[in-house]
């Protein structure tokens, strides 16, 4: 699979699994999972299929398509630097605080 293919094939992997039923399977065995956890089952499904939910999903998606995340971990500061490749969580960390601390210094000009 090549980089990036991911993102662009999950539309229409959800599709897929909206009409095979498949999606319907998965959140079931979700529910299931966090029933186990003390969470109300019809309660999550309920939450978890509402139209709220599903718009901010694909809010997520399109932002997830745009910023080019193709991987984990990914991170996208003030939507303009897109960081991949860090070895660890410190570099990570260095890398988001530093880029942030530039943002901001870059929004006091």
């Amino acid at each position: 699979m090549s980089e990036g293919s991911f993102t662009q094939m999950l539309p229409q992997m959800m599709a897929v699994g909206e009409q095979t039923g498949k999606l319907d399977m998965i959140m079931s065995k979700l529910a299931d999972f966090y029933a186990k956890q003390g969470v109300n089952r019809d309660e999550f499904l309920r939450i978890a299929n509402s139209d709220e939910v599903t718009a901010k999903m694909k809010s997520d998606l399109a932002l997830i398509q745009k910023w080019q995340v193709d991987g984990t971990p990914t991170l996208v500061v003030n939507g303009k630097y897109r960081v991949t490749g860090a070895t660890d969580q410190e570099e990570l960390a260095a890398v988001a605080l530093w880029l942030a601390k530039r943002e901001l210094g870059s929004s006091k000009k």
